[in-house]
């Protein structure tokens, strides 16, 4: 358990929250598409919510320390690198915009608690794919820490933070975008057009098998 002080567990606390907050709605929509889905598929719901015993404590730990992937048949759909990109920027960003500057183990503590009360899933293991990434970003992480920056924007009607001095270094590609190409600016310009839960849909749903 970490030790915080008192400033760092009222931030920790009170980023949780707003990340949930705002985070909920979109995130249990999607969850009942899923399930609906698996249903109309015929495929059992899990008995179980992924966490590191349900990985028998391997996976993405084996993968941290170079022993190479474990096979996960577990369901992890949230934990897909762009998703993991997606939610870690807005989780962060949201948080940021409700405390202010966090250092890097409260931040931590705010990504993985808001990520488990979102999904259902062990907080542990987004934390070590944000580790991985940062060791090593994904074309698809990097997209989806992007599109989390284009969501808040749209979500928040606020241009997404700058950086500060106590950002991490791994997530410090969160606040300093290069500008967009053309391309990317006229996609911007459409996203802006669409309502928050068409834009959560058009980021998140094909991630989920939609």
């Amino acid at each position: 358990m970490l030790a915080f002080g008192l400033l760092d567990l009222w931030k920790v606390r009170a980023g949780r929250r707003a990340a949930v907050s705002l985070l909920s709605p979109f995130v249990a929509r999607s969850q009942a598409r899923l399930a609906a889905r698996r249903a109309d598929a015929g495929t059992r719901e899990p008995t179980t919510a992924v966490g590191l015993g349900a990985l028998g404590r391997l996976g993405g730990l084996d993968r941290l320390a170079g022993l190479g992937d474990v096979e996960d048949t577990s369901d992890s759909v949230w934990l897909d690198p762009y998703l993991v990109g997606f939610l870690a920027t807005l989780i962060t960003l949201v948080a940021k915009r409700k405390t202010g500057p966090l250092n890097e183990e409260a931040l931590a503590s705010v990504q993985e608690g808001a990520f488990s009360a979102l999904t259902g899933l062990d907080g542990g293991l987004f934390g070590v794919e944000l580790v991985l990434a940062g060791q090593s970003p994904s074309r698809a992480f990097a997209e989806g820490c992007l599109d989390g920056g284009r969501f808040y924007a749209l979500l928040t009607g606020d241009a997404p933070p700058r950086g500060d001095a106590e950002t991490p270094d791994w997530a410090a590609g969160f606040f300093h975008q290069p500008p967009p190409e053309p391309a990317l600016a006229v996609e911007s310009a459409a996203t802006a057009a669409l309502t928050p839960f068409d834009a959560w849909d058009a980021f998140v749903e094909p991630r989920l098998g939609a």
